[in-house]
């Protein structure tokens, strides 16, 4: 027997006082529990609790609940349990001494063993006080399903058996806020994992965090988070794809997606939206997005927000603030070190910057509702269209206007030539005599397209001279 840091239960019933169970209403419902020799993860016999059980009538089913002989220390941080499934989906809500609870979710045709790991930061005020722990169905079924190796450590225990090279699909349809429903997702240690979902509500939908540099792909399903801080996809330290989804989170101040630590995320596709920062790059990682659509009702608040001096890269989608005041498609808090490149997409709403931002933006592409000229990358230029701004790749603005230029009975003739991407350009015609005296200046302020100018030529015009210049008093052209 272990106590202090760690203690761990001997299942085959020298660590209970008592086990006892509790049938559910229906004349049909039962709750056994037996002790089995099966193997275990690691191929070996061992002796293992058998539960069965049947609530295919009846709102509950009943329980089997197992009372410790010697209780977990106040410095308990962790519950961890090995369960074996029969094949058939079924979800078991497990209990410590019904002060707190999650579920364990086991899928159709799955038999191998799952470990599960529940912290009890923040759900357990005092360890000391389970006395108990307990198991019942939430699903209607008869079945049966094996436990072994329950314990409560102070450290986090070691996840011994390993997830699958193969991709498993979880469905969270059945799990309720502060159910703990991460803690599959959230310890991935080895190969990858695809997560689906028919919905998923809670305070933040989907809690991925993990050291072991793995992929979490979300592909398909709905998830809103109810938190107002909290957000429908929280990541840290974890590399994840979102190939397609719902995700939404409409309570005030509240968000989508926010990374921390190294994570690095790539969005494909989907919906997301949300009544504050639908994106926020709080990590030293990156945010890539190349489709979806990104929704925010939230005045001054950017539909994707950069926080840290990570990445922001966009390649494709559309990113609208629908808010009649104030509306924000990007924005770069003051503490902002990273970067935003801008190079496709659709953004309704302004680019904002904090003066204290240290971070860089480039604007190479896309359509906008509000000028993004301050921010365009050099080689690209902004278009005026009807419906906003298009920023497109393009020369160096210099020596790109181009002009005719002739003398003839007494009048001086100019044609400018504007390319419809430049901005405007001061047009100053200069004549001299032959000795290259100025006799004479034309000027024509803010040239905004293509135009021909005429004028009377001073008396001993020999030459003429065209001098273009930005509205900044920078040359285009110097003849």
């Amino acid at each position: 027997m272990l106590t202090g840091a760690e203690l761990f239960f001997d299942i085959d019933n020298t660590d209970f006082i008592k086990e006892s169970t509790v049938k559910g209403p229906a004349e049909t419902s039962y709750f056994k529990t037996e002790n089995a020799t099966v193997e275990d993860y690691a191929g070996s016999d061992t002796t293992e609790k058998k539960i069965s059980y049947n609530r295919t009538d009846g709102p509950w089913g009943g329980s089997v609940q197992y009372e410790l002989e010697t209780v977990p220390t106040m410095n308990a941080k962790y519950f961890t349990i090995k369960i074996k499934g029969s094949g058939a989906a079924q979800t078991i809500g497990i209990s410590l001494g019904d002060i707190a609870s999650f579920n364990a979710e086991l899928a159709e045709g799955d038999t191998g063993w799952k470990q599960y790991i529940f912290p009890l930061d923040g759900n357990v005020g005092y360890p000391e006080d389970i006395q108990y722990i307990k198991f019942t169905s939430g699903t209607k079924t008869e079945s049966y399903f094996y436990a072994d190796d329950m314990g409560f450590t102070a450290e986090k225990p070691e996840r011994v058996i390993p997830y699958p090279e193969k991709t498993f699909v979880y469905d969270f349809a059945a799990y309720k806020k502060n159910s703990y429903k991460y803690e599959v997702v959230t310890e991935i240690q080895d190969g990858d994992d695809t997560v689906s979902a028919e919905k998923v509500t809670g305070g933040q939908a989907l809690l991925a965090s993990s050291k072991g540099g793995t992929l979490l792909t979300v592909e398909g399903g709905t998830f809103e988070a109810t938190n107002s801080n909290g957000f429908a996809f929280n990541i840290s330290n974890f590399d994840v794809l979102i190939k397609d989804c719902t995700a939404s989170n409409n309570i005030q101040n509240g968000g989508v997606l926010k990374t921390e630590g190294e994570a690095d995320v790539t969005i494909l596709d989907g919906e997301f939206s949300s009544s504050g920062n639908i994106v926020n790059n709080a990590s030293n990682g990156s945010i890539s997005i190349a489709g979806g659509k990104f929704t925010s009702s939230g005045k001054g608040r950017g539909v994707l927000y950069l926080t840290s001096g990570g990445a922001i890269n966009v390649s494709g989608g559309e990113f609208v603030n629908t808010s009649e005041d104030n509306p924000i498609a990007v924005q770069l808090y003051r503490n902002a070190s990273g970067s935003v490149t801008l190079e496709n997409g659709i953004f309704k709403g302004g680019i904002s910057m904090d003066k204290a931002s240290t971070a860089e933006i480039a604007v190479k592409g896309g359509t906008y509702s509000h000028d993004p000229s301050q921010f365009v990358a050099a080689g690209f230029t902004v278009t005026e269209t009807a419906d906003g701004y298009t920023v497109s790749e393009g020369s160096e603005t210099s020596g790109q206007y181009d002009y005719s230029l002739e003398i003839d009975g007494g009048k001086i003739r100019v044609s400018i030539i504007k390319p419809a991407e430049l901005e405007p350009a001061n047009v100053y015609t200069a004549a001299y005599d032959e000795n290259g005296v100025l006799t004479g200046v034309f000027i024509e302020k803010n040239v905004s397209q293509s135009a021909d100018y005429e004028y009377d030529a001073p008396q001993n015009t020999d030459s003429v001279k065209v001098f273009l210049w930005d509205t900044m008093m920078r040359p285009f052209i110097q003849q």
